[in-house]
């Protein structure tokens, strides 16, 4: 029998996938984003077809409403899986003059209610997900209030910052991951599967496979007739970006990088200003809102295309978003990679059955 799931902040289902490859069975999904909830209508048949959809705010649903909708019974196995929005913490809101941050963001009240579904439920075991800087000590209240209200209900918890490449994902994407189980002893992480670097790394041997890289995620994209509006940059900074070779940002135009006639100064802008994909690398993290100059680029200088997103990370080929481009640019960069929940979920329900 599958293992039932109830996952909050859904998104457009990168957990969800994950899910069920790794043999469990999402039974309700919590997203208030309407071009998200049309994205899991269309999926949904494929992927979760079991799962009810609230289309509204974990904050309005009560945790007896969501075993209800989930079908899960007093005393049965089940799991709760979410990424609460990370903009709060998120090292990308430094940049902005406008940035309320941390524990002063009433989005981060949001990590206390996925606290709030767990602990309530009683649930088996849960995945938490969210920006590596949540650790950071700007951030680390949060983070620990969170880790206070799970130990207080009897959860053994583990946390790591988990590299995406290390797992097999085309892009390096560091995230953490809380992994729970309701008592007993702390769940462990699964073993790394591949190296983070390119080939470099791969050449020091050992029992992991070489990264996999940006060429061969998307390489077979590269085709005109998949061309999207807007994808050539034009303005302020096109020549600069097509002057940048492949896994290099701005500080190509600096002084520290010997440029003769720098336009930057290095360590002014965000490390993914005008940054360009290395075919023979994993991608660089994707942003759910990029702005005109923010990379990974493609490595011939153009934007990547929606289909390039989703591969990078990880979706299906036929999975299907809803929206405008810069909604599903927002859902791509948002979820977490279907690959990496699967192994994550895999190994996590693997060792609650143990328990």
């Amino acid at each position: 029998m599958r293992v039932p799931v109830i996952s909050l902040f859904t998104g457009a289902g990168g957990l969800d996938i994950g899910v069920g490859a790794a043999g469990g069975e999402v039974r309700v999904c919590v997203e208030p984003d309407r071009d998200c909830n049309l994205t899991l209508a269309l999926n949904g048949p494929r992927y979760f077809p079991q799962a009810r959809l609230i289309p509204d705010r974990i904050e309005n649903v009560s945790t007896s409403a969501l075993l209800e909708a989930a079908r899960i019974r007093r005393g049965q196995r089940f799991a709760v899986v979410g990424g609460p929005p990370c903009q709060p913490f998120s090292k990308s809101s430094y940049w902005l003059k406008d940035r309320r941050k941390g524990l002063r963001d009433g989005r981060a009240a949001l990590l206390c209610e996925f606290a709030r579904v767990v602990c309530e439920s009683r649930a088996t075991a849960f995945l938490f997900e969210n920006v590596a800087s949540l650790l950071h000590p700007r951030h680390r209240e949060a983070f620990d209030r969170l880790m206070s209200q799970f130990a207080e209900a009897g959860y053994s918890c583990t946390h790591e910052i988990v590299n995406a490449a290390e797992y097999g994902v085309p892009q390096k994407r560091r995230r953490v991951i809380v992994l729970g189980l309701r008592g007993g002893i702390p769940p462990t992480f699964p073993l790394k599967t591949h190296w983070s670097g390119g080939s470099v790394m791969a050449r020091q041997g050992g029992p992991r496979l070489p990264a996999e890289t940006a060429r061969r995620a998307i390489g077979h994209l590269n085709v005109r007739r998949l061309a999207e509006a807007g994808e050539m940059p034009s303005g302020k900074w096109a020549k600069h970006l097509r002057d940048i070779p492949p896994g290099m940002n701005y500080k190509f135009h600096t002084a520290w990088a010997g440029h003769p006639k720098p336009t930057f100064v290095a360590e002014t802008r965000y490390w993914s200003f005008l940054l360009k994909m290395h075919p023979h690398e994993p991608a660089a993290t994707l942003q759910a809102s990029p702005g005109p100059w923010t990379g990974p680029f493609h490595w011939t200088s153009r934007r990547l295309r929606s289909g390039e997103l989703a591969a990078l990370q990880t979706f299906p080929p036929d999975y299907a978003f809803a929206g405008s481009r810069r909604s599903v640019v927002r859902q791509i960069g948002n979820a977490v990679p279907p690959l990496l929940a699967a192994r994550m979920i895999a190994h996590l329900v693997g060792q609650a059955a143990r328990s």
